[in-house]
């Protein structure tokens, strides 16, 4: 056997169809450790997957794809798009609770002053122990979020003005998951009425806020996921527990107002299971005595924050509850991604949060698709407006991910031959970056990293085995948002103990354009 074979099986790992679902990893995860290269082959050896990547792939060509065996018999049917590459823009900020205690400039444990004195105290199960945490934000929601839309305007300007200016580049500018959560933990919903400020609540408030920044022709060209809405409901009932709660993405596709309507340019994408780490366990829930000696401080009598929805072994959020706003919704030109699937100007596309990529709930919404028959149906935007297609066999040519403590998981993906995931994380500011692990048993085998991703996958076939190849983009800037008054700027509205807002520039890589056999 040859070195490079050697590599192969050495770094080879089968890739599967679960008939249930991945267990959630404890806390914020392991450690992670053994790097090794940068460009990772996995094989998936005989049975059903070779002859079903077989099946799909004698129906469908990638230009300067996979061989030219594959190549033949090709009709005009084409999805081609108007864009020939995708640049992924990330805004890396921290939208995480603020830690209880920080190191000061002489290395001793303090108490964080952005905490002091709150109500919003509440612990977080991490992975080695619990940590006291509080949940940032201004006491008028109000305020909390037009001091949020105006730090989310800044960076999407500074995008802009760091972005390829080519029309034929389609630009990816995606903020983390928790960007909009308030003090509180969840902004709750009130009698939305856009357009009426007396009834306009924060979620409204905060919607109509980013449709008028994407409104603008400078923004053809570009798709946005503005980060997350943690959002809470109050049933009519006495019960403190009768509370629904979801978590989603807005997202935006800009566009020329002179020329279009806001038809099909703007989605909504609901997160469908609950991360422990998603919320805090307020601290009316735990030990009292042992919360007021390792906080040592007199709080606040009145405690507003949102309970721990996963205390109460609710794992998934109130996903169909959804259904209820969709005519709603629908009047306001908000479309649901239901299945983390949809068509964008021709580029097939996942979006997933945080916890729903390591469940793979693209992965699933595909693979179900493709067992029943293909009978799901995904929004297709374009400058026509909006219509409904099938969830397309060839895969996604691009995926995204809104996160606060996730990476890149290989054995989620869903990418066609040289597609592209961008992953934006809330919890780190790390490199990407892209390694094997050998020596933690929680998180083995290829493992990805960073607070902002990007990673492509090809694919390699022979009579035999499939093997697939992962690459991370490793042309990238890293620019700041602000100056050295950056605390300044985002301080009580997000926490400064960690690390500065950034914005993360990769370089514009090519889409793979798909041309479907006859």
């Amino acid at each position: 056997m040859s070195g490079n074979d050697i590599a192969t099986e050495l770094t080879s790992l089968v890739e599967r169809g679960d008939a249930h679902p991945p267990q959630e990893q404890g806390g914020a995860g392991c450690l992670k450790a053994g790097r090794t290269r940068n460009s990772i082959f996995l094989t998936v050896f005989v049975g059903i997957a070779v002859p079903f990547f077989f099946f799909i792939l004698g129906r469908v060509s990638v230009v300067g794809g996979l061989s030219s065996s594959l190549r033949h018999n090709v009709s005009s049917s084409s999805t081609r798009s108007k864009y020939r590459r995708v640049q992924g823009l990330g805004f890396q900020i921290y939208t995480g609770g603020a830690p209880a205690y920080i190191n000061n400039d002489t290395k001793h444990h303090v108490p964080n002053p952005e905490c002091i004195g709150r109500f919003s105290y509440g612990q977080l199960v991490g992975e080695d122990h619990p940590h006291l945490q509080c949940y940032i934000g201004h006491e008028n929601a109000t305020v909390d979020v037009a001091r949020r839309i105006e730090i989310m305007t800044d960076a999407i300007e500074r995008a802009h003005d760091l972005a390829d200016g080519d029309e034929e580049t389609l630009k990816v500018f995606i903020a983390p998951e928790f960007y909009w959560r308030g003090v509180n933990g969840a902004y709750l919903f009130l009698d939305e009425a856009p357009g009426d400020p007396e009834t306009c609540g924060p979620v409204c408030q905060l919607l109509v806020g980013m449709e008028n920044i994407v409104a603008q022709k400078r923004f053809e060209n570009w798709l946005f996921v503005m980060g997350t809405v943690i959002a809470s409901e109050e049933l009519p009932k006495a019960d403190p527990f009768d509370y629904l709660f979801y978590n989603f993405a807005p997202l935006y596709k800009g566009y020329d107002p002179a020329k279009h309507d806001f038809r099909g340019k703007r989605f909504l994408v609901p997160k469908r299971y609950v991360s422990s780490s998603d919320f805090l366990t307020p601290r009316r829930h735990l030990d009292s005595s042992i919360f007021k000696e390792l906080v040592g401080e007199e709080l606040p009598e009145h405690d507003k924050t949102v309970y721990n929805p996963h205390d109460f072994d609710r794992r998934r959020y109130d996903y169909r509850a959804w259904d209820e706003y969709k005519e709603e919704l629908d009047a306001l030109g908000y479309t649901m991604i239901e299945y983390d699937w949809l068509m964008m100007d021709g580029l097939s596309m996942t979006v997933e949060i945080c916890l729903d990529h390591q469940m793979r709930t693209a992965q699933s919404a595909y693979n179900g698709d493709m067992v029943a028959g293909r009978t799901t149906l995904i929004p297709s935007s374009s400058d026509d407006g909006l219509d409904y297609v099938q969830i397309p066999f060839y895969q996604a040519q691009v995926s995204l991910v809104s996160s606060a403590g996730m990476t890149v998981m290989s054995e989620s993906l869903v990418l066609t031959h040289k597609g592209t995931i961008f992953l934006q994380d809330g919890l780190s500011n790390d490199t990407n970056v892209m390694y094997w692990n050998t020596e933690d048993e929680c998180e083995s085998g290829l493992q990805f990293d960073g607070g902002t991703e990007a990673v492509q996958r090809t694919a390699f076939l022979s009579v035999t085995e499939v093997l697939f190849e992962h690459h991370t983009i490793d042309d990238f800037g890293k620019y700041d948002l602000y100056g050295s008054d950056w605390k300044e700027r985002i301080n009580e509205t997000f926490s400064t103990a960690l690390y500065p807002p950034q914005i993360t520039v990769f370089g514009a890589v090519d889409i793979p354009d798909i041309i479907l056999d006859g």
